[in-house]
């Protein structure tokens, strides 16, 4: 083998040793390094469960990449720690909507005649899109907040 084979081959193992040690590196770190937790509870508008609906957790931080949101289900939502929120203090919205007992004709592409349940939105905008709960969330834990909200 001539010198320049003997520095060819020295390259390609310093290159594989790097790529190796990188490729380590990575495996050891895993998630997203955000710091996520787990919350759970219990949501109820004027004392009737929330049956179905939506609860986001935005970091007052100004994060978004801790943000979080779950589905309310008869009247309880839970998110799991690899996908919830960071630990900390957030901002807390709650959305959820209920059949009107009405039918309303369905938009396109359905076809003409096709009647659907009508739904409203009926979380006061003080608890979704001007917000005023908050949320303080510990790390490592599952956390527990409950949510009775009134008119």
């Amino acid at each position: 083998m001539g010198p320049a084979e003997m520095g060819c081959s020295a390259n390609f193992q310093r290159t594989a040793a790097a790529f190796v040690t990188a490729c380590i590196f990575c495996v050891g770190c895993g998630g997203d390094g955000i710091g996520r937790t787990g919350v759970h509870g219990k949501v109820a508008y004027d004392g009737v469960p929330v049956e179905d609906g939506q609860i986001t957790f935005t970091p007052e931080s100004g994060q978004s990449s801790g943000m979080a949101s779950g589905q309310i289900r008869d009247g309880e939502y839970r998110i799991a720690p690899e996908t919830g929120p960071m630990a900390g203090r957030h901002s807390v919205s709650i959305r959820a909507s209920r059949k009107t007992g009405k039918q309303t004709e369905a938009a396109m592409p359905a076809p003409p005649g096709t009647m659907i349940d009508e739904t409203e939105e009926y979380i006061p905008y003080k608890y979704n899109f001007q917000s005023s709960l908050t949320a303080n969330l510990e790390g490592g834990e599952d956390n527990e907040v409950d949510f009775m909200l009134d008119e």
